[in-house]
Order: C-alpha cells, then structure tokens, then sequence
C-alpha cells in the first residue's frame, strides 16, 4: 500500500516514439521519485500518415496471444496530432496444462496440497459419561473416496487434495486502449495542447 505503480501497458504502443532510459537520478527534472533512475516513455511527435502493426503468439494448450495498433498522426500548418488506439489478449493458461505445475504429493507435498478440500478429513467424537454431552476429538478418519478421486492418504491417515489444477499460471487479460496528443500554434511561443489516455 501506498507505493505507485505504473502500468506501462496503458500506452498503445503505436504512439510510443522512443523509450529513454536513465540509469542514474534523475530527481532534479523529473522529481523525487527519480533518484534511482527513469524510464521515459516518449510519444511520437513526427508522425504523418496511418500506421498499423499486429501479432499473434501461439501458446500450446491457450487460444494464443494478440497485439494489435492503429495510429493516426498529422504535422503542419500550425497543427500536430497523434491518435493511437491498441488491443491486446492474453490468452488463459491453466496450471493443470503444465506437468510442472500440478506434482504428485510424494514429490511436492507444499505444491497445493490441502487436507481441507473435498473430499474431506472428519474428526471423530465419541458419547461421554455425561449424557447429551460429546467427548473432545479422539483422531481424524480421511474419507473413503480419498484416494478414488485423486487424492492422497498419508501415513498418518490424512487425505491430502491437490487444488492447484484448478488454478491458472496466465489469466485470460484483454485490454483496449487509446491516446490522442493534439497541439495548435496560437501565434507567437504560445502553443495549445491536448493529450488524452484511455
């Protein structure tokens, strides 16, 4: 908490011109949160004409990876404008369609293994001497489906479930995005200048 973060996928990277990178302090023009270096992101300026860009990477076991960018940019007659607007995808990878991931207990016992998934440990109690009054816990019974559906029995008669198949290494992200810089010479050094992020 209280620590800003950037998330340079906001750019389109059709509107990025070039990237500087500083890797000394910088504080004294780009503030105090610069003394361990910058990285500049610098939009074009000098565009003219459309330009379009688009990829896609396979990845087994996903429906692949998108990139795609269309810019737009104008420069003259006291007028300059860029518009960019950019779609990304990342397609989902479940753990489960990487061996890495899901191990058998003997090999990874901390690798999402639980003893209280399903299906489940029962505690066992027992009647005590006083009546319509249940004695503490006297051990844990795994339940007989344990090891049926996947799931391991230890020597200590516990049964461990392994959740990690149900969790993903890469989430399914789509993302849009556009930015438009618009500036206008009013005469003389004075300038008017617009940009905008979405």
């Amino acid at each position: 908490n209280g620590v800003p973060a950037v998330d340079i996928n906001l750019i389109p990277s059709a509107a990025i011109g070039r990237i500087e990178v500083l890797k000394d302090g910088a504080a004294a023009t780009y503030g105090s949160d610069a003394v361990a270096g910058v990285v500049n992101f610098i939009t074009r300026t000098d565009q003219e004409g459309f330009r379009a860009s688009a990829a896609y990477r396979w990845v087994k076991d996903t429906d692949g990876d998108i990139d795609a960018s269309l810019s737009y940019g104008h420069v003259g007659n006291g007028f300059r404008m860029l518009a960019a607007v950019g779609f990304n995808k990342r397609g989902q990878l479940l753990a489960r369609d990487r061996a890495f991931a899901v191990q058998p207990f003997l090999n990874n016992p901390q690798g999402g293994w639980t003893g209280g998934g399903n299906p489940a440990n029962f505690l066992l109690v027992g009647p005590s001497a006083t009546p319509g009054v249940v004695t503490p816990y006297t051990g844990v019974v795994a339940d007989t489906s344990c090891v049926p559906l996947g799931g391991y029995l230890g020597a200590n008669g516990r049964c461990s479930t392994q959740y990690t198949g149900f969790d993903t290494l890469v989430d399914l992200e789509k993302r849009i995005t556009a930015f438009t810089d618009v500036e206008v010479d009013l005469g003389g050094s004075h300038k008017f200048e617009v940009t905008a992020l979405y």
